[in-house]
């Protein structure tokens, strides 16, 4: 019997040690690393201001837009032109018939008419999803460097994370001008190449 109830003492004393064991890493563990842990960020929207890709985006969503309106502008003045031929071709057709003929041919132009119009409304909406996975294309590579930048200068000066300005309301280093001076530099560095 007593070899049992120090079998069963001796595992308790085990357990309760490797749980102090446990508890003492968990709490110095925690504290020595929010030690060295440091906080930067980044003001976002003065990024997107002044970084050279994003000020290139800017342009390039304007540059799309405009190939857009010019596209949606072609295609209406040639639906426009189609319709009068389809309404010319069928009022000819009219001429001379009764009007149960008549209203035969109005509906069949109607029919045409809408026929166009949907012709014409998939190529706006195809033009309109082609470009549309253009610029979120470019957007992901912007972001993408943006990161990238980020995390360069993060690295540089020591910084464990770094998040946006908007979510700090105390402490913190601002690497918002690092990242544009960094980022500038990268520009320039890409125009001599």
């Amino acid at each position: 019997m007593k070899k049992v109830g120090g079998l069963i003492s001796f595992s308790v004393i085990g357990v309760l040690l490797v749980i102090g064991m446990i508890l003492f890493n968990n709490f110095s563990g925690p504290a020595q690393a929010a030690a060295s842990v440091k906080v930067g960020y980044v003001d976002m929207e003065i990024l997107q201001a002044e970084l050279p890709d994003f000020q290139s985006l800017k342009q390039t969503i304007k540059d799309k837009e405009s190939e857009y309106n010019l596209f949606r502008g072609y295609v209406y003045q040639e639906h426009q032109s189609a319709v009068k031929d389809l309404e010319k071709k069928f009022n000819q057709q009219k001429s001379g018939k009764s009007a149960d003929e008549q209203a035969t041919i109005d509906k069949k132009m109607q029919s045409e008419i809408k026929k166009k119009t949907e012709e014409l409304n998939a190529r706006l909406s195809e033009k309109l999803a082609e470009i549309q996975g253009y610029l979120k294309q470019k957007d992901q590579e912007v972001w993408d460097k943006v990161q990238k930048l980020i995390g360069e200068v993060a690295e540089e000066k020591k910084i464990s994370v770094v998040m946006d300005k908007k979510v700090i309301y105390h402490g913190g280093k601002d690497l918002t001008k690092d990242v544009i001076e960094k980022a500038k530099k990268q520009a320039e560095e890409d125009l001599k190449k």
